[in-house]
This record gives structure tokens, C-alpha cells and sequence, in this order.
């Protein structure tokens, strides 16, 4: 009975919403108004040694020590490329109350390169194109700042323990990309995008979550979460999860952003569970629809996936992806393309997809290397809504089942270990 009890308990503690865990250590310096600022070209410093030269010769404050750090401030930084990029340094520094801008149409305004122990804070940086590049930066915090940019506003790229913490993000949003999972590990609190919630969750277990006061959606290691009613748009990636386990994305829309929905690095082998979910979703307008890479064992169920620029959806290096009752239409490139392997395309019963470009006749071939075939494939009509599955799901009551029941199943054979030890012999 003890191991009885103790299981219930465990079921009943991972069914209680909790909020997002976020940490942000770095001391806070408020930014102050600055009424004039003065001019000053674009600012280009590569190595610790160029940098103690360039504050000899311009004046700034700071030797370059954590307890005093170099200091840019009260500056108005105009570059035809970068306004200001700093590579190569490990001193301490801070650039604090400027403004930057550039007019190049391809280069970001701000960009830091294998540097450490910088601080951004009370900036306003403006650009046609890219806003901040992080590349290989660690130990780095982005605060107070206003970063106006088309696409990307950040990005951070194999970068470790930076922090990026009141910022406004405007006409772009947050692209995270590592080669590793520790990578995507930073810290973001209270940032918006296009003046909405920036949502970020690391290491967070168990929770149903209202996702309509976000404008992008980013999901780091993870499990048995739940997340309905978002809107995501123009940004880089409107939902990316990576190394989740038991995580559903459920009746959101995903439209006008670069990729759509990525799920990447979810691949807990358990035959027990179903890593990652897409559930009866709106996939449309996007340059990429939805990347599912280095996945096992998703879910990909009643989605509405049109006229995303490239693909509808992408298997890459996944495998044991579970797609059907799905609507696919006008997708520029394909409609789905698999390129991974042991994924279906229909329930095995009578439910596939629904595709635009389906010919009426036997199966339906699914491109990519993977040879995968749609048994049961439809034509998909005009407006069409909730995929083959309409209203899967429907209620708050169901979707409290689906995800209760997604946890029950990993329970069990917790639940059967704990009777076997204790029966007799």
C-alpha cells in the first residue's frame, strides 16, 4: 500500500501547473534618460589588446576588471555595416544608454564573437535586417535594451549562460540555434515581441498553460507540458522545443514566421511515451512549416498545415513520427517530405491525410528517402479546418484527460516494478 500511495502522490504533484523556472543571477543597473548623445562611427574591436588601446584613445572609462569594467555609454553609433562588433575579448565591459544603427541590408546593428563578461543594457538599436548577433557568447547579459529589426531581432548562436532579461523585441523575435542541448540553456525573463510575452521555458515539469499572451513559444528540456490558444508570428521560429519529453503543443496557429514549429533533440527512447505532440493546430504562411529532427517517437495529429513557402513538414533524422488526420495544401516545395525513418503516415486502422495533390487513386507516396506511404490518403477539399480530426480534443475536460493519461502511461511500469517487488516469492 505504501508503494501504492506514493505513486498516486507522484501522479497527483505532476498535474499541477507550475510556473516557468527562470533565473537571472546578474545584478540589475537601471538605464538613465539621456537627452544628447553624441555622435560617433561605427565601433569595431577585435582582442583585449585593441580594446585597452581604442579606451586610451577615445577616453572611456573602466580597465577592463569585473569590478571595473569598460565602459561605451551615451553614444549615437551609426555604421554602413555593423555599428558595433566586438570579437575576441574577454575583458569586462559594459555599452550602456546608446543608440545604434545601421544601414546595411544585410548586417545586424550589434554583434558579439567568442566574447565573454559583456553587458548590453538601455540601448536602442535599429536595423532593416538583423538586430544582435550572439555568436559563441558566453557569460553575457542583454538588458533594458529596444531592438527594432525586420527578421531577427536576436540571435544567439552556440552561446552559453547569457541573460537576456527586460528587452523589447519589435517586428522580429528570438532565434536560438546550438549543436548541442546545453546551448539552448540561458536565461529570458519578462522580453516581448511585437509587444507580447516572450515564453521560455527550461527544465520545467508538468502544467497546462494558456500560450494566447505569447508571441513566441520556446520549450528547453521539459516534460509533461501542455500548451493551447497560442498565436505565434513573425519571428524566426514561432515554437521550438528541443529535448522535451511529453510535451504537447494543442489548437494554437503558427503563421508568417521563418519556421513554423521545430521540435528537435526529443528522443527518450521509451516505447511509454510519445515524446512530442502537434495537435490540431494551424501551420500556414510560413517559409518552413514544421521541422521534426533527431525526434523519436512523435505525434503530429490533426494539424491544418497550408501554404507554408516550403514544406508543410519536414522529418529529419526522426523516426517513429506518428502522422495522420492531418490537412496538407499548397505547399510550395511538398507537401511533406520524409527523411527520416520507421514513421507512418496513417493510423493503420483508415485514418491518413489529406492532401492537395493527392490523385484519387491507391496510396499516397510521401517524398524524401525514407520510402513512407500514406495507406489511407483523402483529397483535401476547400476550407478545410482542424485537419481529417475535426474537434479532437475539444474541451478543457479532454485535454486534461490526454494529458493525465500521457502521464499515467509513463507511471506504469513504475506501478508494476513497485508491485513486483513486493509480492511474496
Amino acid at each position: 500500500m505504501k508503494g501504492h500511495a506514493l505513486l498516486l502522490f507522484w501522479l497527483l504533484v505532476m498535474l499541477v501547473p507550475v510556473p516557468v523556472s527562470q533565473t537571472n543571477h546578474a545584478p540589475m543597473i537601471k538605464s538613465i534618460s539621456v537627452s544628447v548623445y553624441v555622435p560617433h562611427a561605427g565601433i569595431s574591436i577585435s582582442g583585449n589588446d585593441d580594446f585597452a588601446n581604442q579606451v586610451s584613445s577615445e577616453g572611456w572609462l573602466g580597465n577592463g576588471s569585473p569590478s571595473n569594467p569598460y565602459v561605451i555609454e551615451s553614444l549615437n553609433i551609426t555604421g554602413s555595416e555593423i555599428s558595433v562588433s566586438i570579437n575576441r575579448v574577454s575583458a569586462s565591459f559594459v555599452i550602456a544608454n546608446c543608440e545604434l544603427a545601421t544601414t546595411s541590408q544585410t548586417s545586424p546593428c550589434f554583434s558579439l564573437n567568442l566574447t565573454s563578461n559583456g553587458r548590453i543594457e538601455g540601448c536602442v538599436m535599429r536595423s532593416t535586417n538583423r538586430g544582435i548577433d550572439f555568436y559563441h557568447a558566453n557569460n553575457c547579459i542583454l538588458d533594458l535594451n529596444t531592438v527594432e529589426a525586420y527578421t531577427n531581432a536576436l540571435l544567439v548562436f552556440d552561446c552559453l549562460n547569457c541573460t537576456f532579461t527586460n528587452n523589447v523585441f519589435q517586428n522580429g523575435g528570438v532565434e536560438l540555434w546550438s549543436e548541442n542541448d546545453i546551448g539552448y540553456r540561458h536565461a529570458f525573463v519578462n522580453n516581448t515581441v511585437h509587444g507580447r510575452q516572450l515564453g521560455y521555458f527550461w527544465n520545467v515539469t508538468g502544467g497546462i498553460f494558456d500560450a494566447s499572451s505569447f508571441a513566441q513559444l520556446i520549450v528547453i528540456g521539459s516534460r509533461n507540458l501542455v500548451f493551447r490558444s497560442g498565436q505565434f508570428w513573425g519571428t524566426p521560429c514561432g515554437s521550438l522545443f528541443v529535448a522535451c519529453k511529453i510535451c504537447t503543443l494543442y489548437q494554437s496557429s503558427v503563421y508568417n514566421n521563418t519556421f513554423g514549429i521545430v521540435v528537435t533533440n526529443c528522443s527518450s527512447s521509451s516505447f511509454f511515451s510519445i515524446n512530442m505532440t502537434i495537435l490540431n493546430n494551424n501551420i500556414f504562411g510560413n517559409e518552413q512549416g514544421m521541422l521534426v529532427s533527431g525526434t523519436l517517437y512523435g505525434r503530429v495529429v490533426g494539424n491544418t498545415i497550408y501554404s507554408n513557402l516550403a514544406y508543410g513538414i519536414l522529418l529529419t533524422s526522426a523516426s517513429h513520427t506518428q502522422v495522420y488526420g492531418n490537412s496538407f495544401s499548397n505547399n510550395g516545395v511538398a507537401n511533406a517530405i520524409d527523411n527520416g525513418w520507421a514513421s507512418s503516415w496513417d493510423d493503420g486502422v483508415d485514418t491518413g491525410n489529406q492532401w492537395s495533390d493527392y490523385s484519387g487513386y491507391g496510396v499516397y507516396q510521401i517524398p524524401g528517402s525514407a520510402g513512407s506511404v500514406d495507406h489511407y490518403p483523402r483529397l483535401t477539399y476547400a476550407n478545410t479546418t482542424n485537419g481529417i480530426i475535426d474537434g479532437l480534443l475539444g474541451s478543457d475536460l479532454a485535454l486534461a484527460i490526454w494529458f493525465s493519461l500521457s502521464i499515467a502511461v509513463v507511471a506504469m511500469p513504475v506501478f508494476f516494478m513497485v508491485r513486483t517487488r513486493r509480492s511474496p516469492s
